[in-house]
């Protein structure tokens, strides 16, 4: 499955914009910091578990009140826009450009998301990133923006 592989080709992407270290997220999957360093880099082979166990994280952390992600509409995040765009619906990016804009834009941000001390820190780093898109002309790319 094409997202299966997608999700393998950004997981330390979609990490970094959850906010969590290899060990932390590692942890909450029963798994140790290197198994996910070997899944972010391709040295273990990514299963269809282990994409169900990412998803069901990514969910948790998306929608920490027990609710659904979608119900969470007007709640802007760097790790849905990874998910529900770069994972989920790249056939959503119109064209190479803007994809590889997008593309640079997150994996530049998303170190320092992942620095961030706090949830309010997160939010400006997101709030940057979104300023960022609409300076480059994707200000209607993403309904929550």
């Amino acid at each position: 499955d094409d997202s299966i592989n997608r999700m393998q080709q950004h997981l330390g992407l979609l990490r970094m914009c959850m906010g969590m270290t290899q060990e932390q997220f590692g942890e909450e999957l029963g798994m140790s910091r290197q198994q996910v360093w070997n899944l972010e880099h391709g040295k273990n082979h990514f299963t269809k578990l282990h994409c169900m166990a990412i998803k069901w994280l990514y969910y948790q952390k998306e929608s920490p009140r027990g609710g659904y992600v979608e119900k969470e509409a007007g709640k802007f995040s760097l790790a849905r826009m990874v998910y529900d765009f770069v994972i989920l619906n790249p056939e959503l990016f119109n064209g190479d450009k803007e994809y590889e804009d997008i593309m640079s834009l997150l994996y530049s941000i998303a170190p320092l998301y992942l620095r961030a001390k706090d949830d309010v820190a997160r939010k400006m780093i997101a709030d940057g990133f979104r300023r960022e898109l609409v300076a480059k002309g994707y200000e209607n790319f993403y309904d929550d923006l």
